[in-house]
């Protein structure tokens, strides 16, 4: 019991120190009147953590399911090759979305004659660090619990997806271009996403599924 209690603190340790980061970068943001695309940047590295994190998960897994989930349009079991194959796709998704999200970060910073410099500053490694820490303390707090569930791999896909939707948002609607207006619309949708999304992968049960086993006939 007192064991449970104490698991239960320490995620709820996690979701407040996500959150904490997340209001510590908008006051920071505001204070040192940071150009909208400096922030867009800082949660574009976050986003990568989130991925990086999600390859480490989909790898560890031991039991899951495809349930719903296709490869190449067809159904596919749920075997360490398609564990493999999984990580790969999702890797050079998720990366090729980055990568064209890095492009127009860059650009806006060269189109405002902002110093590439700004992007090694004090106050955006310390920034980095906090999320870093957040999400290196979040994945070993969640993760004896989260590997007891039996989770549908292409969800898991989907998850860091749905993190970066304020970020693809921004990037559609040009907010990259806009000011501080752009970080007041931006950064509590950020931290929304981030709380809610964080919220699901951990705290939401799972549909019962049911691992078949192949038996050989004797």
């Amino acid at each position: 019991m007192n064991t449970h209690i104490g698991g239960v603190k320490r995620k709820k340790t996690s979701i407040k120190a996500l959150i904490a980061v997340n209001i510590f970068t908008i006051v920071l943001a505001i204070i040192q009147g940071w150009d909208i695309t400096l922030v867009l940047f800082i949660y574009w590295c976050q986003s990568i953590m989130i991925g990086g994190a999600t390859v480490v998960k989909m790898l560890r897994l031991k039991k899951f399911s495809t349930e719903g989930y296709l490869i190449d349009e067809k159904p596919v079991l749920p075997t360490k090759k398609t564990k493999q194959k999984s990580a790969t796709a999702f890797i050079i998704h998720y990366g090729a979305f980055h990568a064209a999200y890095l492009f127009v970060i860059l650009n806006s910073f060269k189109e405002k004659n902002i110093p590439i410099t700004d992007l090694l500053s004090i106050s955006v490694i310390i920034t980095l660090l906090f999320f870093l820490i957040n999400h290196t303390y979040s994945y070993f707090i969640n993760r004896e619990e989260d590997e007891k569930k039996v989770k549908n791999i292409g969800t898991m896909m989907l998850f860091p997806y749905a993190r970066i939707i304020p970020m693809h948002l921004a990037m559609m609607f040009g907010i990259h271009s806009a000011g501080i207006i752009g970080i007041i619309i931006f950064l509590p949708l950020k931290t929304f996403a981030d709380t809610l999304m964080h919220n699901i992968e951990h705290y939401r049960k799972p549909k019962n599924i049911r691992i078949k086993k192949k038996v050989k006939s004797i």
